[in-house]
């Protein structure tokens, strides 16, 4: 399987370097061009290595599924700290927001939730670090 998948890679890779020449080479007339080709290959290289993730997880959930369970845990407690951030965000739009292309409340409320989101994993970081250090200084 790992020959299959190192094969898979350096295909890739290869497509890539020979897409990228031609591009240069014979791509539109302006001075930027190697700059849309890098963030089109970064968007293109982002997606494969979602892709990849998404793959090794359901592979990982198969041959180990009490693992599977933290790992939807996780999920569960994000999904409970969305729906948390939602709910108190009230979705006011300020003077100020136009400027940014903030226009409706629908927006302004994602952008809210997403924040207290924010907040709520740092606590939650902030809390395991504390944690951690306490349960390190109790075993010694």
């Amino acid at each position: 399987m790992g020959r299959i998948i190192r094969i898979v890679f350096f295909s890739i890779v290869v497509l890539f370097i020979v897409y990228g020449i031609m591009y240069l080479i014979w791509g539109d007339n302006n001075s930027t061009k190697g700059a849309g080709l890098g963030l089109s290959l970064s968007v293109v290289l982002m997606g494969l290595a979602a892709v990849g993730v998404l793959a090794a997880s359901v592979f990982n959930f198969i041959h180990h599924p009490k693992a599977a369970v933290r790992v939807l845990l996780g999920l569960a407690v994000f999904a409970i700290l969305a729906l948390i951030g939602y709910s108190l965000s009230n979705g006011e739009i300020l003077e100020n927001y136009y400027k940014y292309g903030i226009e409706t409340a629908n927006q302004s409320k994602r952008i809210d939730a997403e924040l207290y989101v924010m907040y709520g994993l740092g606590l939650i970081a902030f809390l395991a670090i504390i944690a951690s250090e306490i349960s390190a200084a109790i075993k010694k």
